[in-house]
């Protein structure tokens, strides 16, 4: 019964996370729209060089990032077909779980390789204004 109860917390879990990370990857707010892009470059007054510098960053991580968010689309649709099936395999579920999970370990990697990388390429004022424009994101994120 107590692995049961684990299983229907973590597939709980699961589900909504995944609907987190996949939102968080596609689309302007996680895959550094051009649009993205343009505002963080005007918010920051980044030199022409720059965001040359930064576009290259982020095209090199684009791939890769898109390779993440689709395994972790197939796995979420896996973990659907099985889910929804007359006869659950719970070794199947804990598989796909297990993997979930190591695949976000990875995306979370490499994305703070990314931030990192963009980091680098700015002055000390304009990593202080990026601080401060996070912060005031979340603090209207968590507004409710």
């Amino acid at each position: 019964m107590l692995k049961r109860s684990k299983i229907l917390i973590v597939s709980s879990l699961l589900a909504l996370s995944i609907g987190a990370a996949s939102g968080a990857m596609a689309g302007p707010r996680g895959d550094f729209s051009e649009a993205r892009l343009e505002r963080m470059a005007s918010h920051l007054e980044l030199s022409t060089e720059q965001l040359t510098q930064i576009r290259a960053i982020i095209d090199d991580a684009r791939p890769s990032l898109r390779a993440y968010r689709d395994q972790l689309r197939d796995n979420r649709q896996q973990w659907r077909q099985i889910n929804e099936a007359d006869s659950v395999d719970e070794q199947a579920l804990q598989a796909l779980a297990n993997e979930k999970g190591d695949l976000m370990a990875s995306m979370m990697v490499e994305r703070s390789q990314l931030q990192r990388a963009i980091r680098a390429v700015l002055t000390a004022e304009q990593k202080e204004k990026m601080s401060q424009m996070k912060k005031r994101h979340k603090g209207r994120k968590h507004r409710g």
